[in-house]
């Protein structure tokens, strides 16, 4: 998969947009520096009031998924060779 790297400097990790050579489908990344994802929590991370900490409702990711799915996009998670996250959304071709 090739990316196309869009300058939007934010913190903590960047953002980055492009279009996956296998498929030619539309990507948006969101990559951070934190310790990552387990894999039993990747498995759960858009299922409806799921939250790792006592401060959110779990519904952030969940919600996300509603206006993807109506414009044709794929919201998931992918952990990054480093350990850390990447989300991803891919967008109909």
């Amino acid at each position: 998969m090739h990316i196309s790297v869009v300058a939007v400097p934010v913190r903590p990790g960047p953002i980055r947009a492009g279009r996956s050579l296998g498929s030619g489908r539309v990507l948006v990344e969101v990559l951070d520096d934190g310790p990552g994802v387990d894999p039993e929590t990747a498995r759960e991370v858009f299922d409806p009031f799921f939250a790792t900490g006592s401060g959110g409702t779990g519904l952030g990711l969940y919600v996300a998924r509603e206006p993807a799915a109506t414009n044709d996009a794929q919201p998931d998670y992918a952990p990054r060779p480093s350990g850390r996250s990447c989300f991803r959304v891919t967008f109909a071709a």
